[in-house]
């Protein structure tokens, strides 16, 4: 009873049944007397929805997660290298049109991912509008 990842409707119906069978087990069975086996049952149905709510994630969420990810990357290294870049402005303020074109750089890296996702989310919309 594998579950295919390129049919989440299907994989998303066995873990539903799963789920079930879990539920019918503990109330047919008397798990009561039981409670690390009841522990047991709860934690299981609870890892199976978590797989559900995973299964359950849009492409265009893991393009905005992808995005903000990249960006929170970024700017902790942007922090990282603020006291040497002040350094070197510092002691050589001419540096400050290199900075103006790495950081021109940047935006246009960061603009990229924003772009992704702006198309994820008007692809999104298209394929709702042609299912009405």
């Amino acid at each position: 009873m594998g579950l295919d990842e390129n049919s989440p409707t299907g994989a998303g119906r066995k873990i539903q049944q799963l789920i079930s069978a879990l539920e019918e087990v503990e109330q047919f069975h008397q798990m009561d007397t039981s409670a690390q086996t009841k522990e047991y049952l709860n934690e299981s149905r609870q890892q199976l929805y978590k797989m559900l709510q995973v299964l359950n994630i849009s492409s265009e969420m893991l393009t905005t997660v992808s995005a903000v990810s990249d960006a929170s990357y970024m700017w902790h290294l942007f922090d990282a290298f603020n006291p040497v870049i002040h350094q070197l402005l510092y002691k050589q303020p001419q540096l400050v049109l290199k900075l103006r074109s790495m950081f021109m750089k940047i935006k246009t890296m960061i603009d990229l991912p924003v772009m992704r996702i702006a198309q994820v989310r008007l692809s999104a919309q298209y394929r709702m509008q042609q299912k009405l």
